[in-house]
């Protein structure tokens, strides 16, 4: 179980200085930065498309509380459904900042709601923040468990929205920055064009390209993003 959580002291380009954000973004990230610096015991959902960074933010904020002293904790439901959640719970309750991405990925399994409804329950006793990430808003997500739902449904809701293409170029760019790599406007938008408009298949790019770039030698040009990627 230990190995399959959020490693705060060996993923530190998941931070809130390494994810570009929008305007709007910005917003959600300072609220989040308010919760934690501030130690509310806010519940909050976080809703957006997948590829839209809500995983990133999730572990940036676990390594913003885990850098200003706090226990924290990042779960990758998806990953951890083959586990027993009855072994996973007991391990939760020494943490502050306790981060669960895809919650909607239990919507069926009764097992995991009921242990989500009682931990709900727990911390909110306890006083500490519990923050649920999810692809759609809650009242559109059939959770068997309607007690979960209803939990859910109470809690701070966020939405993080999709980046537009000139966003998404600055990202790229950002992101080539960060590798050592610079990337002219016509080569973002060639990438952008071609590639998958989600968040994850963008910076895979970036890095191959970094990669490729590496071994041969070359600066990124339209043709050489062409001939290591096929276009």
């Amino acid at each position: 179980m230990q190995q399959q959580v959020f490693d705060l002291a060996t993923d530190a380009e998941v931070s809130f200085d390494t994810f570009f954000a929008s305007k709007p973004q910005q917003w959600i990230i300072g609220s989040l930065q308010t919760a934690i610096y501030q130690k509310k015991s806010d519940f909050i959902t976080l809703t957006g498309n997948s590829g839209s960074g809500k995983s990133h933010i999730l572990k940036a904020s676990c390594l913003y509380a885990h850098q200003l002293g706090m226990t924290s904790l990042y779960l990758p439901i998806k990953e951890l459904m083959n586990f027993d959640p009855d072994v996973l719970l007991p391990q939760l309750s020494g943490y502050y900042w306790v981060c669960v991405d895809d919650i909607d990925a239990i919507k069926a399994d009764a097992r995991w709601q009921a242990m989500f409804f009682y931990l709900y329950n727990l911390r909110k006793e306890e006083g500490k923040p519990l923050i649920f990430s999810l692809n759609q808003p809650v009242h559109h997500t059939e959770f068997t468990l309607l007690d979960l739902k209803s939990r859910l449904a109470a809690c701070l809701s966020l939405h993080l929205p999709s980046l537009s293409d000139e966003d998404k170029i600055q990202l790229l760019q950002l992101r080539a920055k960060q590798r050592g790599m610079r990337l002219t406007d016509q080569c973002a938008t060639f990438i952008i064009q071609r590639s998958g408009r989600d968040l994850k298949a963008l910076m895979t790019v970036v890095d191959q390209l970094d990669l490729a770039s590496l071994e041969a030698g070359r600066k990124i040009t339209i043709p050489f993003i062409k001939a290591q990627l096929g276009w």
